[in-house]
């Protein structure tokens, strides 16, 4: 009787510090995360979200709303894309080789 009763409290426990809401949704913050009223999978790193979207930013940047792999020195958005700030420059939403003038 004794172990029931401790296992319903630690799940009431466990649900009462890992369950919120998403638009209206109950989901557990500790495998998901709602993006926008979209409840996504924390799986893989999926940490942060990009619009509806969660995506890992240790290999993924987000740029308006756009998911991109994220390659060596791009820590930087052009429109959508992905740059590498210390070689390449944004000019008009086109990516452009440095030194070249925008």
């Amino acid at each position: 009787m004794l172990i029931i009763f401790s296992a319903i409290l630690v799940a009431l426990f466990h649900t009462a510090h890992t369950e919120t809401l998403c638009a209206g949704n109950q989901y557990n913050t500790g495998s998901q995360i709602c993006c926008s009223g979209v409840i996504n999978s924390k799986a893989g790193g999926h940490t942060a979200c990009c619009s509806v979207e969660a995506y890992n930013p240790t290999g993924q940047i987000c740029c308006n709303d756009v998911i991109n792999v994220k390659r060596v020195g791009q820590t930087a958005c052009c429109n959508t894309q992905a740059y590498n700030p210390t070689a390449d420059r944004c000019c008009d939403g086109q990516i452009r080789p440095k030194p070249s003038r925008c």
